[in-house]
């Protein structure tokens, strides 16, 4: 199974005529005049994505000056962003079995649990007004077993940025691992 953030339309985006669409990660770096923001109920989530669309940009673009930020406005470098996804393309699978995006695929099997005779996990963990386990709430009478179609949005943002050298986050991390 594969779920490219770059490709597959996922987040949720407000077009500058107002309308509310799904677009991929590529098509929001590429494409920004098409877009006046992001659309999300949850700020935590918008916040979440706004920082993903940073990180990436910086990495794409370098950090520059207040100047060199200034002059993006009125040319966008979508070159060198359409660079950097095609170089780090991998690395943006949700799913991917060595390098899932900013997540670390062992604690992601240690967090499994076993019901019958199958291992799983359930998605609605990711969302905290979901019910999942014991933690019922008074207004979800979702089960784990229950598909939580609405969770595949919230996935990338949900999950906590992947160290990786164990340690704390400094300068030399990359997004991409």
């Amino acid at each position: 199974m594969t779920f490219s953030l770059l490709d597959e339309p996922w987040l949720p985006l407000v077009t500058t005529d107002g309308s509310h669409q799904q677009g991929s990660l590529r098509e929001a770096l590429l494409e920004p005049s098409r877009w006046a923001g992001l659309d999300s109920a949850h700020p935590l989530q918008c916040l979440a994505l706004y920082r993903l669309l940073l990180a990436i940009c910086h990495r794409a673009i370098g950090l520059g000056t207040a100047d060199d930020r200034a002059e993006l406005i009125a040319a966008w470098p979508a070159g060198q962003v359409e660079a950097y996804l095609n170089r780090w393309s991998n690395r943006f699978n949700l799913f991917d079995s060595d390098r899932p995006f900013m997540q670390n695929p062992v604690a992601a099997r240690a967090g499994k649990k076993e019901v019958g005779t199958k291992k799983h996990a359930s998605l609605a963990s990711l969302q905290i007004e979901l019910s999942s386990g014991n933690n019922r709430t008074l207004w979800d009478r979702s089960f784990d077993s229950d598909a939580c179609v609405p969770c595949i949005g919230v996935i990338p943002p949900a999950l906590p940025p992947r160290r990786s050298r164990g340690g704390p986050r400094t300068s030399g991390d990359r997004l991409h691992g």
